[in-house]
């Protein structure tokens, strides 16, 4: 669960990224905003000392728009608008959650649903696409795949996105006949009890 402080930056950034989508959606430049975020967090990711800047309660908000005014050139005016109004208000803080949640926006506009498929062992690219072919018709939406290895699970392929849990991985089947075959035993037990208490 998250903290209260990381459950308050995710509200704050939720709140900017929806309004942000909503006016890119209208202008119709969403994808365009996309990648020019994307741009930023890669810059942030790269750059700890950025971050550190717009975070610090030592800078001013005189400061902090002298390095947005520098980007102005590189972001369309709806992102470097979108900024200024954060930088008034002391809410850069959140800009890297803000673009993720953007992102996850923009997934959801176009039916899209980040997804992590496991498997046992690598997979061909044949195989990967008949896997995300099952998991497009169960979720009804176009899964973003993130691909893992995990030898434990013997075969097969587990797969989550958001809160859907597949699991088509041969130990999960192997468990489910087991456990199968352990309560049909003993309501065969049982049924053989009750016979011989009824016989007594």
């Amino acid at each position: 669960m998250p903290t209260d402080d990381r459950r308050e930056r995710l509200q704050t950034a939720a709140s900017y990224a929806q309004a942000l989508h909503a006016l890119a959606c209208e202008k119709g430049c969403e994808g365009e905003v996309l990648k020019e975020l994307t741009q930023l967090g890669s810059a942030l990711a790269t750059s700890p000392g950025l971050m550190q800047f717009l975070e610090s309660p030592v800078v001013t908000v005189q400061q902090r728009q002298q390095f947005l005014d520098q980007l102005a050139d590189g972001v369309s005016r709806l992102v470097y608008g979108v900024l200024t109004v954060m930088n008034r208000r002391r809410r850069l803080a959140v800009l890297g959650e803000l673009i993720e949640l953007y992102a996850a926006q923009q997934d959801r506009h176009l039916g899209r649903i980040p997804a992590t498929v496991t498997t046992a062992e690598p997979v061909d690219e044949a195989t990967m696409e008949r896997i995300r072919q099952a998991l497009r018709r169960y979720l009804g939406r176009d899964p973003i795949i993130e691909y893992r290895i995990d030898p434990a699970l013997v075969g097969g392929f587990v797969a989550r996105a958001g809160d859907v849990l597949v699991d088509a991985s041969v130990k999960t089947q192997l468990t489910t006949v087991r456990d199968h075959l352990i309560v049909r035993g003993e309501d065969e037990v049982q049924s053989g009890r009750d016979r011989v208490g009824y016989q007594a």
